[in-house]
């Protein structure tokens, strides 16, 4: 539910916020300051988007793919991949101004996927998504677990989430309240 606690956890996963106490840790390392090594190896795309409103979405794209270590011909041909994946390839040119919310929403995931992470973060992938792309977002998740990558989903929708995901933890005040096999 709203309030619950998700995005706190999320942020506290991604390295952003500092816990209150005890240790976290990700990947084997201090989820806090975690050395850059430690943090190439995980894409985040948290509730609000970090973009450039005066670059284009593929500028947007190639910088976050540069950044996780992409060069070469590799990067623009990821880079092309993705926008096409998200169906953003015919606005991929466009200043980021000019996207809708859901656009910014699927520039923000694929930038967090474009470096193929070894932990992917996302909150609230789902908010403002279309169904297409929800629907291959699942896809990437499920390639991701077949890889043996996780993927951190925080989300309210209960719906998609059963699609997505194959563990969930329910959260209520910030403490965990039930978890388990989605399918239970």
């Amino acid at each position: 539910a709203n309030g619950s606690g998700k995005t706190t956890l999320t942020r506290s996963v991604a390295g952003l916020d500092k816990i209150d106490g005890g240790y976290l840790s990700v990947l084997g390392g201090p989820a806090y300051r975690r050395p850059r090594g430690l943090r190439r190896r995980c894409g985040v795309a948290l509730e609000s988007p970090a973009h450039w409103d005066g670059l284009s979405g593929r500028q947007n794209l190639w910088f976050f793919a540069r950044q996780y270590g992409l060069a070469g011909s590799a990067l623009g041909r990821r880079v092309n991949e993705l926008l096409c994946e998200a169906d953003l390839d015919g606005q991929a040119d466009d200043l980021v101004a000019t996207y809708s919310f859901g656009m910014r929403r699927k520039l923000s995931v694929i930038e967090a996927i474009a470096s193929d992470p070894d932990l992917l973060i996302l909150d609230e992938p789902s908010a403002g998504a279309d169904a297409a792309f929800l629907g291959r977002l699942i896809q990437w998740i499920r390639g991701r677990c077949e890889r043996g990558q996780t993927t951190w989903l925080a989300d309210n929708d209960p719906d998609w989430l059963a699609r997505a995901a194959t563990y969930a933890v329910l959260l209520r005040d910030g403490r965990i309240r039930a978890q388990g096999e989605v399918r239970q």
